[in-house]
């Protein structure tokens, strides 16, 4: 470090009261390290400050013109940046993010061969895969690595197949290894361009081995099926033959004109075409993987024709999908912009494509859902643009027309998404009766007694005659078969505070109705903790925004007595109380809902420090040291403690 330190004073980069500062925080941080337990923060917060360090000496370096050959300080940092990871991965090798923060950092310092990082990047994407054989991004990192920063697509290649046999289902692996084929074959096209050739084979790219991946073989590839890896080198085998009878002169007149013709199988993606087949084999069953594949094919302007074969596989293997049928139907919009010529006859084709599907698919509820959802989608994006509006009225009549088929037909067409994706085209005389129609088809739909509790609430006719029989129904019907529905609760409290608000409830009425909610979501399961907490705080808000602090400290209290509250409900009820006295009490409550927890624990303490009740606070956090779990947590909470002490 000395000769370092010595060559950053000489060029003015550091003075001696920065090198002292630097030298105090190595120091500090070394110590660190030497701990029994050394968590990866300590590592991660070593290898920040040396990062720092050496952006302020290439700014100082920049800033004062320094030129000249390299000297030690221009890389030592580096260095001891790298030796950090290394003596980081040393203890905590099974940590993922570690490995790429590394991989990211040496390939941040450049690829040329002269400074060995190249070679030194190669090495870590090697020890990551052994470490990690089943992490397909390790794999991905490393290939790309390989093709992108070095140039040997046949390595990355290589890397992808031996990736597959130990990750056989990884559609993530598959789709890389998809795209990687394409991105292969276009690279060689664009070559060929540029040398004006037509004829000479594909595969005498020459590739760098510079930084190639030295990866033993892994236990896990030993017991792997190697029959896609077999495939391909049986494909390129050809091909090398083919392109040395070229080489020969010994070609057809036919394999030239072929050739000439760029029907080349490599150039029309066979290989990728193999390593497809390959995918929907291993993971047969799957639309959205299809979808994802077909997507990257259609990044690859050129390659269309494998864009065509994935949609024609997903035609033959999920033939009574709806889903995929609905796809299919709208997969050759993709692509064409809003402004473009063919957008009017490329829609009109999907309406017709919709249209025939539904005569024939089995699932005709699912079917109408997607053709509705895709009517939908196209009225609402034309309608914002001007130049469509024509379009936007043809979607209109189109979605009235499906409206009138639905009802010809409610119990073979009807269901609870369908009649919530047409209610934006009923008129407004008509749609009480259709949600009335639809919640009592559907029940349990929310979100049709969200919109038909809405539509009841807002009707400008005499409300308050017809109160008794909206509250009937909100309490006996729809709060019942949808207990769990926030949005119905907000529509239901709503429309008792604004009573509340106009003289036609009391404050009583309004309590009785937010305890009868306690009640009845107290009985549902922990995941709807988040409703259950919602209800609590907005009781108290409505208390103090109505009727001020008192009323507010009265709620409070009556949800502690009569329901159970959450940790988020009191640090609410804290935010909103400013006495001490009721601000211990509301600390001492939030510290046993969950006595283990030391959150609540550390916020009481914080706030006994604040208030300088130093004896209370050292009474708390014995109190805090009994209840927390682990002999971990307390050494955390100890050291947590003595922060807001100092």
């Amino acid at each position: 470090m000395v000769p370092e330190l010595e060559d950053l004073e000489r060029k003015g980069l550091f003075d001696k009261q920065d090198l002292r500062s630097l030298v105090k925080k190595r120091t500090k941080f070394e110590y660190a390290l030497k701990r029994r337990r050394v968590a990866i923060s300590d590592f991660l917060r070593y290898i920040e400050y040396e990062m720092n360090v050496n952006a302020l000496r290439k700014e100082r370096k920049k800033r004062l013109k320094i030129k000249g050959k390299t000297t030690v300080s221009d890389y030592s940092i580096d260095q001891r940046i790298i030796s950090l990871f290394e003596r980081a991965l040393i203890r905590h090798s099974q940590d993922k993010s570690l490995w790429l923060q590394f991989i990211a950092f040496v390939k941040s310092l450049g690829h040329s061969d002269s400074n060995g990082y190249s070679r030194l990047l190669s090495k870590i994407h090697a020890r990551a895969i052994t470490s990690h054989p089943y992490d397909p991004q390790m794999w991905i990192v490393a290939a790309d690595n390989q093709f992108r920063d070095n140039g040997n697509g046949g390595a990355a290649r290589r890397l992808m197949q031996r990736a597959l046999r130990v990750n056989p289902k990884s559609k993530e692996l598959w789709a890389e290894y998809f795209r990687l084929e394409l991105l292969l074959v276009e690279k060689i096209k664009s070559r060929r361009r540029v040398l004006g050739i037509d004829g000479h084979s594909e595969n005498n790219d020459e590739e760098d081995d510079s930084g190639f991946i030295n990866l033993p073989e892994l236990d896990e590839e030993k017991k792997a099926d190697a029959s896609l890896s077999d495939e391909i080198e049986e494909h390129i085998e050809a091909k090398a033959l083919s392109s040395e009878a070229q080489n020969r002169q010994e070609l057809t007149d036919e394999q030239r004109a072929a050739m000439a013709a760029k029907v080349n199988p490599y150039l029309q993606g066979a290989i990728a075409r193999i390593v497809y087949d390959q995918a929907i084999a291993a993971i047969p069953s799957d639309l959205e993987f299809r979808k994802e594949l077909a997507a990257i094919a259609g990044q690859f302007p050129e390659m269309e024709q494998q864009r065509d074969y994935v949609l024609q596989t997903i035609s033959r293997d999920f033939a009574s999908d709806p889903t995929a049928i609905a796809y299919l139907c709208t997969a050759h919009l993709s692509g064409i912009s809003l402004e473009s010529p063919d957008l009017v006859d490329a829609l009109r084709t999907a309406v017709a494509k919709f249209q025939a599907a539904i005569a024939d698919v089995a699932d005709v509820p699912k079917m109408w859902v997607l053709y509705t959802r895709f009517l939908n989608h196209w009225h609402e994006v034309c309608a914002d643009v001007s130049d469509l509006s024509g379009l936007a009225s043809y979607f209109s009549v189109l979605l009235k027309r499906v409206y009138s088929a639905v009802c010809e037909d409610k119990d073979k067409r009807l269901n609870s998404e369908i009649a919530l994706l047409l209610l934006n085209n009923i008129d407004d005389g008509s749609k009480l009766g259709w949600l009335e129609d639809t919640t009592a088809r559907f029940p349990t739909s929310h979100e049709l007694w969200v919109h038909r509790m809405d539509v009841l609430t807002k009707k400008s006719d005499d409300v308050e005659q017809n109160k008794k029989s909206i509250e009937r129904i909100f309490e006996t019907q729809a709060l019942v078969a949808c207990a769990d529905s926030q949005d119905l609760w907000i529509v239901w409290l709503d429309w008792i505070e604004q009573r509340n608000k106009d003289g036609a409830a009391s404050d009583m009425d309004v309590q009785k109705k937010y305890l009868s909610a306690f009640v009845q979501t107290a009985k549902l399961t922990s995941e709807s903790s988040g409703l259950k907490e919602n209800l609590q705080i907005r009781f108290v808000d409505w208390a103090q925004r109505t009727k001020g602090l008192e009323a507010m400290r009265t709620a409070y209290n009556t949800v502690t007595r009569q329901a159970f509250p959450t940790l988020g409900f009191y640090k609410r009820c804290m935010e909103l109380e400013s006495d001490a006295k009721h601000l211990v009490m509301l600390h001492e409550f939030a510290c046993r809902v969950n006595e283990s927890d030391m959150e609540p624990w550390l916020a009481y303490l914080e706030f006994l420090v604040k208030q300088r009740r130093l004896e209370d606070a050292a009474s708390v956090f014995w109190r805090a040291s009994k209840a927390l779990a682990s002999d971990e947590d307390r050494t955390i909470f100890d050291s947590k403690y003595q922060a807001l002490l100092y």
